[in-house]
């Protein structure tokens, strides 16, 4: 049976986290009282979602400015993560800074929680979603 799944004006599911910035208990907590922008990529390494990552934190600045946080989602573990980002900077000419945490969610709860995946066949992908 298919869920309603998020829908605008929904508390989000609340989440632990942990993150290329350290471990966090709860999402909510983490962005309370503030907007949050939670930016998914489906994984690390990839041509499309590198120039994302390095777009996204041209405009962090900007963001932080209007009392905005942000936080990127992968299902890569978090030192995948790391790794991956020597490349985003090295990508963007070495002119940028990924000043927001990437989200390792390997275990597919965080996306799946959030309806990016169906988890009635995410075993079956051989994506990486």
């Amino acid at each position: 049976m298919p869920t309603q799944g998020l829908r605008l004006g929904n508390i989000v599911p609340d989440f632990s986290m942990e993150t290329t910035h350290g471990n966090f208990d709860s999402f909510h907590e983490w962005k309370k009282g503030k907007w949050a922008i939670l930016f998914s990529h489906p994984a690390d390494f990839t041509p499309v979602c590198t120039t994302e990552i390095g777009r996204l934190a041209l405009k962090y600045d900007d963001l932080q400015a209007m009392d905005c946080l942000v936080a990127t989602l992968s299902v890569d573990p978090v030192k995948s993560h790391q790794d991956w980002l020597n490349d985003v900077v090295a990508h963007c000419e070495n002119e940028i800074e990924v000043k927001f945490p990437i989200i390792g969610d390997a275990d597919r709860s965080i996306s799946t929680a959030y309806g990016m995946i169906d988890p009635g066949t995410s075993d079956e992908q051989s994506l990486p979603l």
